[in-house]
This record gives C-alpha cells, structure tokens and sequence, in this order.
C-alpha cells in the first residue's frame, strides 16, 4: 500500500472477475479497480484491515506525508553557497568548537559542504554563543574559520519587522536563481504562477523571466512584484521567520496586508490586478525620485508652476519621489541638475500617487469595496506608509485603498511609528534592498542593534544573498527551521564532538566574610583539618580538605604568623597524624599507640586558600602507617599551583607502655618556682620572627623547677572536634621552648 502512495497508481483487484449481482456498486461512492489506475488527488489515504481467526480484527490508516519539497534543480556539480553554523555555551566553548572544526575541515576537505551543512543545523542543537558562515567547500570553510571571516554574535530575543518593497524594485529575471536553489520559494511561486496566469492570461514565469518586455507593463510588473513578495513570505515562514510588524511601500502594502492576514492571496492579487488594469488605461507619465529634503522639493515644484507634478512619496529627511506628466517630470530633472541636487528615474510607465490617478479612483472604489477584509494575525501589527499610523482591520476599507494609490506615502514618518514598536531585525520583503537603505538612515535609536537582511540582490546570485541574511538572523537569535531550508535529508556525516568546558566542583568551605561560598559534609567523621574521607577502591585511605583563611571555625590560624604572614602551625600535622591514627585506631584503650617520625618538608603559607589531602598507607599488617600530608595552594585570583608535599609521618600501635600515676597538682606548685610575666616571654618570641595571636598565646601560668615544669594552658572554643586541638599542642611545645 505505502508502493501504492508512492507511485500514485492502484493496481487491479487480483481475484475478481466477475461481480457479485447482487451487489450495486453504483449506489456506494465506492470501485473496485479493474485494470491499473491511476491515483488523483491529494492526500492519499489507504485503509488496510486484518482479520484473526480469533476474532481480533485490526484497521490501519496509512496517509501519504505532507508534500515534500522539491530538490534544487541547479546542476549539482555547481558549488552552491552553503550555510554553516556552530553554537556553544560560552565564549570559551564557541572558539573551542572553532578550533575543533578548522582542524576537521583540513582532514576532511573532500567531504560534500551541504551533508555538513545539514548535520552542523539540523542534527545539533543550538546555543546562544553563535557562529554562521558561507562557503562553497570544505576548503573554504576551512579557511574562512581560520581568517575569522563569519558572522559572529550572541543570540537575543529578537522582534522581526517585514518591508514589503515597491515599484521600482524589479529587473528581468529577478528570484531565477532563488526559485532554482530554494525548493520552499519554489513551492510558493508555483502556486502564485497558477493564479497569476488564471486572471492575466499570461504565466508569471513568462513575465519575470520573459524577453517579450511584459514586466515594463504595469498591468503585469506590479502583480508581479506582489507574487514575488508573497512567494518570499512563504519562504520566509518555511524557515520559521514570522514577522511582529509589516511595512510596505506603494504596492508593497498589499502584500504586507497578506503577511498580516488583512487579506487573503486571491483577494490581494485581485485588488493589485485591478489597479493595474486601471492605471494601465490612463495617460502614461513618470516619476523621480530626489534626494533633497520636503521642504526644498516643495518649493522647487512651486517654481515649475502649472505643471501637473505632486510628491508621491517622502522617503526619508533627504529623499522625495516626485510623479506628474512625463514632460512635467523632465522639467523637474532639470532644474534638479541646476540645483545640484541627485535625481534617479523610477522605472514605472505611470503617475502613481499624484493628480493623474484621480480618473480611475472611483471605480477602483467600487472593485476595493468588494473585497472581504479578514481580521489580522495575531501578534502581527500593520504600520500603513500612506496614514503613517498603525491600522486595525476594520481600517482598510474602500476609501483605504483609493487614498493608497492616489496620496502620498509617508514611508519616513512610518518608520518612526515602527521605531516605537522596538524592532530590531528588518527583513526586506522584494527583489531589491531599497527600503533597508532608508530605514538605516531614518530609525531613530541608533544604540539599537539592528539587522538588516534582504531577499534578495540584482547585484548576486540570490542565493548567496539568502544564505548571508540567514546567518545573520541566526547569530542574531532567531530560530530556523533548518529542515525546511535543506529541502531534504542529506548524508549523515560524524562531525566533531561539543567541546565540554569542564569545571571541578569540590567541597569548600563555607568563605565566611566574603570568601567562596562552599560546604562541609555533616558528618561526625568530618575533621576539621583532615576534611572527610573520599571512598576510593584503593589500598590508601586519602582524606580531602579545603581551608579559607575567612573560614571563622579555623579563625585561629590568623592567629600564627611567621615574618608577619599566616603560616600552618607545626601542631596542625601533629594534630593531623594523631587523628590519623584514632581514624585507624578507633579504641586505643588497649593498646596505647605513638606518633613519630614526623617531618615538615616546606611552611605552607595560607593566604586565601589551600586543598589539603591527608594520604594514610598501611606499612605493617595494621600496626604501622605513613602519613603524608599534600597541599595545592589558591591565589586570590583562583588560580590554582601545583601539588606539594608538605609534611610525612608515622604511627604505630604499641604493645604496653609505662605509666605514672597522676601528679598532685597543688603539692607540685609548692615543689616548682613560678615564672613572672608570661607576657614578656611572647615579646620576646615576636622578636625572633614568630607572633603569636590571642589565640596561640594560651599560656597563662607556667612553673618550674629542675628537671620538669608545669604549664596552665587555656583551651579553645571546639576543642571537642580535634583529637588534641592545635593550639593547646602547639603551647605545649612552646612550653619546651620557654623551659
């Protein structure tokens, strides 16, 4: 069945021969094919039935998928212009991805650039950070990657303005190239064409690409100019490019009017053909475009009094189009050239927007108000060039119309009334760039970011043109339909992978006032100094830790410095081994256990922050173990140094030890002489180069006497958290120092 949609053809029933009488086939919209036929229509749908012994019977609907675009029908060995694009997270990845992608076009320059194309659009996803290019080969896309010459951006949030060009615009063989390489345009002017030769007799194609001089008509060049501008809507809306705002110029508001859904296609093309077909029967004459002001243009065609001349259209603070009578409009060119002032001809055989279309306004009245206006998109807003002012549905009646072709278009003004809509991408709607050039000039909020994009240029293939204005909107932040652009699938090809930033998320600790906000594990096994243990399926046990000096549980540390900078007390890795070994240990009330060998290899100095891993390896059978404890220091600007050892040790169980019974204090201070201020002491040992904090000089009282002294040492706040809190070991060794 689905061979069947496929060929558009039914094959002949196989076992009937002869009809059943009794059945009436003509009473039922149904037949039975006979012979092979052929499958009009659109919308193929098959029905195929299942009948089980067991009674479940099963009915499937198999419909024909909507139609597909047609292949470009360039000749495939031509190098078309291909879209590239590459996105990322971030700066960093973006010209990461560059990189990636150099290099894979220089090991791969033979591949096909429209299969990367496809794969680099359609089978990735898109992220903010934007680069999109053209390029006919792997080689010129390698080279442009590596020179930097693409579009480059971060996508926005983006509000699309459409601007529906005017007469003047068109050339012989304008959009060829366009309906050759884009299958979706194709698709829309196809069906123009079919209406275009329904009213006029004549085939669009004929007129647009014809010898016979059809387009210089204007009973044919302004419908099309208009099936153009609908062809490039289509066009525009396969891509997933929907306008917020419409503008057009002269007759390029008929199809900003379909954009906007004010009217439909038939009912436009009617009105446009309508016109023409009027303008077409009266006097010819001509009109100028100048590039001069309102004003002085105003007080030139008061000089060329009694001439039948009117301004048509004020383009901007220094472009009127004047039209009238040919004879009258010569008249002007020359009194522009004694003034200095630029002039171009329009291409036009008739007095659009001037005294001469009064004859035909009337009746053109009647055909306008025949035409049902439709309420507008939602979310589409028309700005009309001839009121300069935004209109709502019920606006565009008969007189509407008239006032189009008869008054002047007020483009500048309307540019401003678009300007307080807040767009900021323009998409020119026609064969040429013209009215882009004037919103350039005329938009009034320069710090905007806008972007321009045209349909299309008499001055490059259109194609090239499309793919440029389509990596601009993409690097911009408007979404694609990329399938839609590629017409169809293409050869997969493996195409570099996303170059991941990877950032390490360690444990911190919390950076108190104003250091990096972290964590601690809460848990019981959590040490202050060791940090947590990290579970690894190795023989070593390795403990992790990150110390701020901001941290106010290690507040104490402040307190050491060594030459007026904060250095990690020798009692912090006496500390550390001793909890080491209660962490291997749990009970050592059995068996007593002792610390040696211990070793300091380098100060570690602590400015911001340091890592510290606490590294314990089993020696002997679980009697004996090695410490060595590493740091990796963090400047303040997080930069991180390399690993540095800077302390080992051991411990070990012993098998007894001897003990003494507990001294009887007060008899003992009786026996030992007391030291007088331990104040001095401290001084003298800031002299040395070690200065002692509150929180380091916790000895209060000290003893002593011949061979042994007694110390009275204040204990810090959390002491509970150490096996033997720093600061009471390290007055402790102080005490041997001071004895």
């Amino acid at each position: 069945m689905i061979l069947c949609i496929q060929n558009k053809k039914i094959p002949p029933n196989l076992h009937l021969k002869i009809l059943n009488p009794k059945i009436n086939l003509e009473s039922i919209p149904a037949i039975i094919p006979t012979v092979l036929t052929q499958w009009e229509g659109k919308d193929r749908i098959a029905g195929m039935s299942s009948f089980s012994m067991s009674g479940t019977n099963v009915h499937a609907l198999i419909q024909e998928p909507p139609g597909r675009m047609r292949m470009s029908t360039l000749d495939p060995d031509e190098q078309q212009p291909q879209l590239l694009t590459i996105s990322a997270k971030s700066e960093a990845a973006l010209e990461a991805y560059r990189l990636k992608y150099l290099d894979f076009c220089k090991i791969h320059p033979d591949l096909d650039a429209a299969d990367v194309s496809y794969g680099m659009s359609v089978e990735r996803a898109s992220f903010p950070h934007r680069i999109a290019l053209t390029a006919t080969s792997m080689t010129d896309f390698a080279s442009k990657l590596e020179h930097q010459n693409f579009q480059k951006g971060k996508a926005t949030s983006r509000k699309i303005a459409f601007l529906f060009t005017g007469q003047g615009s068109q050339y012989q063989g304008m959009a060829r190239n366009l309906y050759e390489s884009v299958p979706c345009f194709a698709l829309a002017l196809d069906s123009c064409n079919e209406s275009f030769k329904r009213i006029l007799g004549v085939p669009l194609l004929d007129v647009i690409w014809g010898e016979d001089g059809l387009l210089e008509n204007t009973l044919y060049c302004q419908p099309a100019i208009f099936c153009i501008q609908v062809a490039l809507i289509g066009m525009w809306k396969a891509f997933g490019i929907f306008p917020s705002v419409v503008i057009g110029h002269s007759v390029g508001e008929f199809g900003a009017a379909v954009a906007a859904g004010v009217l439909k296609f038939e009912d436009a093309l009617k009105l446009v053909t309508a016109r023409s077909l009027l303008v077409s029967q009266l006097p010819t004459g001509a009109m100028l475009a100048v590039k001069a002001s309102e004003q002085v243009v105003r007080e030139m065609i008061l000089k060329n009094t009694g001439k039948c001349i009117d301004i048509a259209a004020i383009n901007s603070s220094a472009e009127v189009v004047v039209s009238g009578e040919a004879d009258a409009v010569t008249e002007f060119e020359n009194l522009c050239e004694l003034q200095n002032h630029r002039f171009q001809r329009i291409p036009t055989s008739h007095a659009f927007h001037s005294r001469a279309m009064d004859p035909c306004l009337e009746e053109f009245g009647v055909i306008a108000g025949s035409i049902e206006i439709q309420k507008a998109i939602e979310g589409t807003t028309f700005i009309s060039a001839t009121k300069a002012m935004e209109m709502k549905s019920e606006d565009f009646g008969a007189k509407y119309w008239q006032d189009h072709l008869r008054h002047t278009v007020h483009f500048s003004a309307a540019l401003k009334t678009i300007s307080a809509q807040n767009c900021d991408v323009f998409i020119e709607i026609g064969p040429q760039p013209v009215l882009s050039a004037l919103a350039m000039i005329e938009l009034p909020n320069p710090k905007m970011d806008f972007v321009f994009c045209p349909s299309m240029r008499k001055s490059e293939e259109n194609s090239a043109t499309l793919t440029t204005s389509l990596a601009k909107l993409y690097v911009a932040g408007c979404e694609i339909n990329w399938g839609n652009w590629h017409g169809s699938r293409r050869q997969h090809v493996a195409l570099p992978f996303y170059p991941f930033q990877r950032t390490s998320f360690w444990y911190e600790e919390n950076g108190g006032d104003g250091g990096n906000a972290g964590f601690r594990i809460a848990s019981p096994r959590t040490h202050p100094l060791m940090g947590h243990p990290l579970n690894f399926r190795i023989q070593e046990k390795i403990f992790y830790n990150k110390i701020n000096i901001n941290d106010p549980s290690l507040a104490y540390l402040r307190d050491h410095k060594v030459g007026g900078k904060v250095v990690i007390p020798a009692a912090a890795y006496l500390e550390i081994l001793l909890s080491s070994a209660t962490e291997i240990f749990r009970d050592t009330r059995d068996r007593p256990l002792t610390v040696d060998n211990l070793s300091i290899e380098a100060p570690l100095g602590l400015e911001s922050s340091v890592t510290l891993h606490t590294v314990i390896t089993e020696l002997a059978a679980g009697e004996e173990f090695e410490v060595q404890i590493h740091s990796q220091l963090e400047d303040n600007e997080a930069v991180e140094s390399d690993w540095k050892r800077q302390a080992k040790g051991r411990f070990r169980r012993l098998d007894s030890c001897s003990t003494k019974a507990p001294a009887n204090l007060e008899l003992l201070k009786t026996e030992l002489s007391e030291l007088g201020s331990i104040g001095d002491v401290y001084a003298s040992i800031a002299e040395a180069g070690i200065q002692f904090g509150p929180e380091f000089s916790r000895i209060r009282k000290f003893w002593i006497g011949v061979s042994e002294f007694l110390v009275e040492i204040e204990t810090p706040n959390r002491s509970e958290e150490y096996t033997c809190h720093p600061v009471v070991l390290d007055a402790m060794i102080q005490a041997v120092a001071i004895r």
